[in-house]
């Protein structure tokens, strides 16, 4: 139920400003990338990588009123709260997308958070 509105509110963030979107580059070596963000009302930030089948998705969201951000897996065959870790079921571009839940964006709300990619 709680991803039915983030779909939704992610869908009127469509309709009212575009995103903001960040190709991520993890370093030689590494498999994790982080990233600094800002998020106002219906705004969303898209982050785009590139990961193999089978490969698992972490996402960690952190900063203050964090809790207020929902991290999303938007993908052609796979969308999902990553609430927890996701085994990626095919490879190519992949796309997490870190926007407010409707409760929080119609108030008002603008949260400044550091989001962690990592793919084992």
């Amino acid at each position: 139920m709680a991803f039915v509105a983030t779909v939704a509110a992610s869908s009127a963030a469509a309709l009212t400003s575009p995103p903001c979107q960040q190709e991520v580059h993890f370093p030689k070596g590494a498999s994790s990338a982080t990233y600094s963000g800002h998020i106002a009302g219906y705004e969303y930030c898209d982050y785009v990588f590139t990961a193999s089948a089978g490969q698992t998705l972490t996402v960690a969201v952190s900063g203050r009123h964090s809790n207020r951000l929902t991290p999303a897996l938007f993908d052609p065959e796979q969308q999902v709260d990553l609430s927890e870790a996701v085994t990626l079921n095919r490879g190519g571009k992949h796309t997490v997308r870190i926007l407010m839940p409707r409760v929080f964006a119609r108030g008002g709300n603008s949260v400044s958070y550091k989001v962690t990619i990592t793919i084992r």
